[in-house]
């Protein structure tokens, strides 16, 4: 079993934080996986029974349920490929699941490259994620509260 340490560029609860959001991937997708396998017309009941007067509906939940992970997913994904588009499958692998040494990798995945190359890259994975994900959070956050959250040069952007 690998013993994970913190990357030269991010603190230890930065790269724990990213780890952890990383570990989360495969119940994403099977998360994914369901609700696209159960999509139907699942939202609308027809019993005749009276309701309460209840203004959500379990459709745009699923919707709304099925972006956010959709998102998150995509987020990962596009850090390896930005990484590096050869290595793209095998960080995917080794970032997302606890445990993972480089040899089990090499033994499921094909790696064309050396451990120490691997690592340097895994840490640019792990750069690029926490980027990504913080240009995310803003994106998602209203206008008005973003307003004086980024500093640019000495200058407060919106």
């Amino acid at each position: 079993m690998r013993k994970d340490r913190p990357l030269k560029k991010l603190n230890k609860f930065k790269y724990k934080e990213l780890a952890y959001f990383c570990y989360q991937y495969n119940e994403w997708l099977s998360q994914i996986r369901d609700i696209k396998h159960n999509i139907g017309v699942s939202g609308v009941n027809y019993d005749g029974m009276p309701h309460a007067h209840n203004t959500a509906s379990s459709v745009e939940n699923l919707a709304i349920k099925l972006a956010m992970l959709s998102g998150r997913v995509e987020l990962i994904e596009k850090a390896a490929k930005l990484t590096d588009a050869g290595l793209a499958y095998a960080l995917i692998r080794y970032c997302t699941t606890p445990g993972m040494s480089f040899r089990e990798l090499c033994s499921v995945e094909t790696v064309s490259c050396s451990e120490s190359t691997f690592y340097r890259k895994r840490s640019e994975f792990f750069e690029i994620l926490n980027k990504l994900k913080e240009e995310s959070y803003y994106s998602e956050l209203p206008r008005k509260y973003r307003a004086v959250e980024k500093h640019h040069r000495g200058k407060w952007t919106s």
